[in-house]
């Protein structure tokens, strides 16, 4: 039940991206390439690996097995753009099943006027909180850590490259990072009565 769960949800984020953010042909040798490595290397679950993934599909599964292999906590640190995909059908799909299986979720972003309605939607699964001007998107587990990097601004993809890392000592300096960014963030429910008054 659990890889059928995993299967839809990697599908669904997929085919998403691939909709919504197609990509360039010139980008698809590469692509291929970096996915080969990938399903060598088994994500690096068995090694210590940190890695820049490309190609919206290897970007897609490289998330999707980020949130599957999360036990215990989910932090994610994100700019303003990101909650409305983070309740796009594939990506919301992995916090229903983080849920399911007790992980702790944690978000930060800036909460706006643009985003209000998928940040209340978000709170249904996660811990939000606000901190003004977010810049860049991250996100960290007790085991792995992936980080976006936008494309050029011609481009409408959300990232055109994905950073990942199972390696301790980074997987453990993000976590201070983003203990630090929440321990200064504002709760939620303030910074929506604010936006709501």
């Amino acid at each position: 039940m659990c890889i059928l769960n995993y299967q839809t949800t990697v599908h669904y984020f997929i085919n998403y991206l691939l909709a919504h953010f197609p990509q360039d042909s010139d980008n698809n040798n590469k692509t291929q390439i970096t996915f080969s490595w990938l399903e060598q290397s088994g994500m690096g679950r068995k090694k210590n690996k940190t890695a820049v993934i490309s190609g919206t599909s290897n970007i897609a599964r490289t998330i999707a097995d980020f949130q599957s292999n999360i036990r215990k906590d989910w932090c994610a640190c994100v700019d303003s753009s990101i909650p409305a995909f983070s309740m796009s059908d594939g990506i919301r799909q992995g916090y229903v099943l983080a849920k399911k299986r007790g992980v702790r979720i944690r978000y930060v972003t800036e909460i706006t006027a643009e985003n209000l309605e998928y940040c209340k939607e978000l709170m249904t699964f996660v811990e939000l909180r606000h901190f003004a001007g977010v810049r860049g998107s991250f996100a960290v587990s007790e085991t792995e850590f992936v980080a976006g990097i936008r494309g050029n601004n011609k481009k409408k993809t959300p990232l055109a490259k994905l950073v990942y890392s199972n390696v301790k000592e980074v997987v453990a300096h993000q976590r201070d990072a983003f203990e630090t960014l929440w321990e200064n963030a504002t709760p939620a429910v303030r910074r929506i009565k604010e936006l709501e008054s």
